[in-house]
């Protein structure tokens, strides 16, 4: 009989990942609602302590798995969570822009806004646009439409190293114009309204490409539309 220890199998890289990311997921989101946020109360050195480049890696994957991964929580909890990914709770945003991380990494993590969009806030916001302050809205719908908003990165046209992540998000964005919903379609016009300072060219093409092909477009949004490709949005 062999004396030969049997090795335990190790898992993959990919499940390791996948395990992490769900405990990551479960801190920001399984948290009561407060209007006081509990990022604000929370130490960072209590914070899960995630390198750098694994966080942009769990961001593109919750983004992608949105539908199932975030399942389990209300709408509420939900948008409370995205406000702490994407806005100044976290910094994690700034990620997106840091060279010491891999491009491919980054590049996946921006696109994986688009998965946010189709499968998130196409599918459970309501129609109400929120540059209106339509009454009635779905808890989402205010973070679906403040999103390049609180993402802290802006059009850099004159820094040569930014200009595959600047084509990305202007890519992300001009994606979003084009599914059947209208918040989704408001928050794409507000982030183009703000880019159209940097990229006025592309901007005012996208947005008469989607006014051209979108006939039976709310009155209100076209003409939200129409501010957006000079620029004027709040």
């Amino acid at each position: 009989m062999s004396n030969r220890r049997r090795k335990t199998p190790r898992p993959s890289s990919t499940a390791t990942s996948s395990r992490g990311c769900t405990r990551w997921v479960a801190w920001i989101f399984d948290r009561p609602v407060a209007k006081n946020r509990w990022w604000h109360a929370v130490d960072e050195k209590d914070w899960l302590n995630v390198p750098n480049a694994i966080i942009v890696d769990h961001i593109g994957e919750l983004f992608e798995t949105s539908l199932h991964s975030l399942a389990s929580y209300s709408d509420s909890q939900i948008a409370q969570g995205l406000e702490f990914i994407v806005g100044h709770g976290s910094e994690y945003m700034f990620l997106l822009a840091d060279d010491r991380i891999a491009w491919p990494r980054r590049e996946r993590c921006v696109r994986s806004c688009s998965g946010l969009y189709r499968d998130l806030f196409a599918r459970r916001c309501s129609s109400h646009l929120s540059h209106r302050d339509e009454r009635g809205a779905h808890p989402l719908n205010g973070i679906c439409y403040m999103l390049w908003d609180m993402i802290p990165i802006g059009p850099e046209p004159t820094l040569g190293h930014r200009s595959r992540l600047d084509s990305v998000l202007l890519d992300v964005m001009i994606g979003a114009l084009q599914l059947c919903s209208d918040p989704c379609r408001e928050s794409a016009l507000h982030g183009l309204g703000h880019w159209q300072l940097g990229y006025p060219e592309e901007v005012e093409a996208a947005i008469d490409s989607f006014l051209h092909t979108s006939k039976r477009l709310r009155p209100e949004l076209r003409h939200y539309a129409e501010n957006a490709k000079r620029g004027c949005v709040q």
